[in-house]
C-alpha cells in the first residue's frame, strides 16, 4: 500500500526519470518549458473561453494534455481531457470550472518541482 505522501505527488516522477535515463538536467529543461508554455496556454485558454471559441478551447486542451502526459500528471491530464471533451461537444457551461481546476493542478505541479529539496533552485 502506498503512503499518503506519495498520493500527493502530482507527477509520476519515477517513470519520468526512467524515461530520461535519470537525467535531471533534461528534466529541469522540460519543467521550465512546461512552466513557460502552460502559463501562455492558460492565458490563451481564458481568452478563448471568454470568446466562446470551442475549437480553440479543444485545441488548447489537447495540447496541454500532451504536455502534461510527459510528466505522468494523471490529475492534470484528466482535466485537460475533460476540457477537450466538453469543448468538442460545444458544452461551454463547464469550461471555466475545468480551466480553473486545471490551472490549480498545474500550479501544484510547478510547486512540486520548486520544492527546496531539489538539487538546485529550479523555479
Amino acid at each position: 500500500m502506498q503512503d499518503r505522501q506519495n498520493d500527493d505527488i502530482p507527477v509520476d516522477l519515477e517513470n519520468v526519470l526512467t524515461a530520461l535515463d535519470n537525467d535531471t538536467e533534461i528534466l529541469y529543461k522540460i519543467v521550465l518549458q512546461l512552466e513557460k508554455t502552460s502559463r501562455r496556454q492558460l492565458s490563451e485558454l481564458q481568452q478563448e473561453i471568454e470568446g466562446g471559441n470551442c475549437e480553440n478551447i479543444r485545441r488548447i486542451g489537447h495540447t496541454l494534455k500532451g504536455s502534461l502526459a510527459t510528466f505522468g500528471a494523471a490529475g492534470a491530464v484528466a482535466l485537460a481531457r475533460s476540457l477537450e471533451s466538453v469543448a468538442c461537444r460545444g458544452d461551454l457551461s463547464r469550461v471555466q470550472a475545468i480551466h480553473d481546476d486545471l490551472r490549480d493542478e498545474i500550479a501544484r505541479i510547478m510547486a512540486y518541482f520548486a520544492r527546496p529539496d531539489w538539487p538546485k533552485d529550479w523555479l
